[in-house]
């Protein structure tokens, strides 16, 4: 076995290859073998790293939609995440792991806090990290689904304040556009989010949104229901 795995698997391991969702060949029990080669801590970790940080690579880790299909059948995370609103109309439980077997979704869970442990270390090194949530994906409700991947980041080491700056500024930065938003500064676009408690004490607090001010327009969120 080999000490590591980055972006191109072991040459003895090519069903590493199709680890990606969705995928007709994907087999979630796969999993099990990457969580078992993998060294976030080994040499070859360290060269990706390198690599899109001087690159400057954007990264979207997506941890949401992620968490969403390992945890499939967990009909509280479905309503936690609203995905009974999705106008798709799409039935619980998750489509992209319906058929997992009982093995394959605790390799997945299993590998879970892996997947957590690689987005710290390469913020802790300087890699942009931006938030995204794949929308059009199941379960994944605009606004809902970016709001608990800002609660996936801070689970997996990242400081409430750098999450905050990794979901305005870096996304800024990651579009090309840190020059005309992203930032509270003058000449800026001064769209701003005005909450009702600290995100510093809690990143969940970014929920409880007091007002929104976009274009210069103060909108508040009870007008928005329904429309």
């Amino acid at each position: 076995m080999p000490d590591s795995l980055t972006a191109s698997p072991p040459p003895d391991l090519p069903e590493l290859e199709q680890l990606f969702i969705p995928n007709a060949d994907f087999r979630a029990e796969h999993l099990g073998i990457w969580n078992d080669v993998v060294d976030l801590q080994g040499p070859q970790m360290d060269q990706l790293v390198a690599d899109v940080v001087s690159r400057r690579v954007v990264l979207d880790p997506n941890l949401v939609l992620g968490e969403a299909v390992t945890w499939g059948d967990d009909r509280a995370l479905f309503e936690r995440l609203e995905a009974h609103l999705d106008p798709t109309g799409q039935p619980f439980p998750h489509p992209y792991s319906l058929d997992w077997s009982a093995e394959a979704r605790e390799a997945a869970q299993l590998a879970f806090p892996k997947f957590l442990e690689a987005i710290l270390i390469l913020h802790k090194r300087g890699a942009l990290i931006t938030v995204g949530t794949d929308i059009l994906n199941p379960w994944m409700i605009p606004g809902v689904s970016f709001h608990h991947e800002l609660e996936l980041l801070v689970q997996a080491g990242i400081s409430p304040l750098d999450v905050l700056t990794i979901g305005s500024r870096n996304g800024a930065e990651g579009l090309g556009l840190l020059d005309e938003l992203g930032t509270i500064e003058t000449d800026k676009i001064a769209d701003l989010v005005v909450l009702r408690a600290d995100p510093l004490k809690s990143i969940s607090n970014t929920r409880l949104i007091d007002l929104v001010i976009k274009g210069g327009e103060v909108i508040q969120p009870d007008t928005l229901i329904g429309k």
